[in-house]
């Protein structure tokens, strides 16, 4: 037989409480935990709105304390010895790479490697140190320089043939003039 559900008990809000199922006196009890919790991080993040509100305003009061002028220093004097030299490394450093390298990219001969450039910037000469395989590519090397519109002249200045090699190839130096390169 099943139980019957006899109450003779006044519905009052005590009985009513007795009454509720388990479930929902477990939703309660989440429920208020749920709030103090909430309530607590609410708290944490009023004091944190305290605290950046107080460092905006000491902020602002640092923007409206008046300011000092910075007066601007007057620019040293350049003596003569100082702007000779300054000009001189602004030459050392203004080399047209790039024109320079594509005359000799142009008057390249595949017999002929490259071994060494040494600019001189302030007489505009380009010191090349290479290796042919014969007398003959080098000074076909030396005639290919002359023509590049970049290069004034171009002159042989010594060559030696390695004999210790077997192909005895012959390493020589050249030197190129440049012309004034206006970007």
């Amino acid at each position: 037989m099943r139980p019957l559900a006899i109450d003779f008990a006044p519905h009052t809000a005590r009985s009513l409480w007795y009454r509720l199922p388990r479930s929902v006196l477990l939703l309660l009890v989440v429920s208020l935990v749920m709030s103090l919790v909430a309530g607590w991080n609410m708290l944490a993040l009023a004091q944190q709105t305290a605290q950046v509100q107080e460092a905006l305003a000491m902020v602002g009061e640092q923007d409206n304390a008046p300011v000092e002028k910075v007066r601007p220093s007057a620019a040293p004097e350049v003596t003569p010895t100082q702007a000779v030299s300054v000009n001189t490394a602004i030459k050392k450093l203004n080399v047209p790479w790039e024109e320079l390298l594509d005359s000799l990219e142009e008057a390249a001969n595949p017999k002929v490697a490259l071994l060494e450039l040494r600019p001189d910037t302030v007489s505009r000469q380009l010191l090349g140190v290479a290796e042919a395989s014969n007398s003959d590519a080098m000074f076909a090397y030396v005639h290919n320089l002359k023509r590049q519109p970049m290069l004034t002249t171009a002159h042989l200045i010594s060559h030696q043939v390695s004999e210790q090699d077997r192909n005895k190839p012959i390493r020589f130096e050249f030197t190129a003039t440049w012309r004034e390169f206006q970007p």
